[in-house]
């Protein structure tokens, strides 16, 4: 009897880790989708020939990152996490340059960065476990 309340125990916490790691995979991605897309349209925007238009999307995208930075920070590993914020970083830079093609070039380089994180820690069964 009190080796079957242990098995119970034991797959209790499985489940339970099994449903933290379904919520973080699909927390992640519903996180940085939205962000990845407006930094698409911030570039798109800003080649286009309206970098003013293009500098705010991009600064709410860089608003819901750092809204959001700490929940990423609980789940994902902490090297592209930095390589984002330096990007975001010099994206303001070339902003403030008013030098719309490196703008744009560096919004698509912070999408495929955040599209790559999101995709790190997708809903697979290899993240899960």
């Amino acid at each position: 009897a009190k080796e079957m309340k242990r098995i119970w125990l034991g797959f209790g916490i499985l489940v339970l880790f099994l449903a933290l790691g379904f919520w973080s995979s699909y927390g992640m991605q519903s996180l940085h989708e939205p962000l990845a897309h407006d930094l698409e349209q911030a570039a798109k925007t800003a080649l286009s020939g309206d970098l003013p238009a293009g500098r705010v999307q991009a600064q709410k995208a860089k608003k819901q990152w750092d809204d959001q930075w700490h929940a990423t920070a609980i789940l994902a590993d902490h090297t592209p996490m930095d390589e984002i914020d330096s990007q975001f970083a010099r994206m303001e830079v070339y902003a403030q340059a008013e030098n719309a093609e490196a703008f744009a070039a560096s919004c698509q380089q912070l999408a495929q960065l955040i599209t790559a994180t999101a995709e790190a820690h997708s809903f697979t069964w290899w993240n899960i476990l």
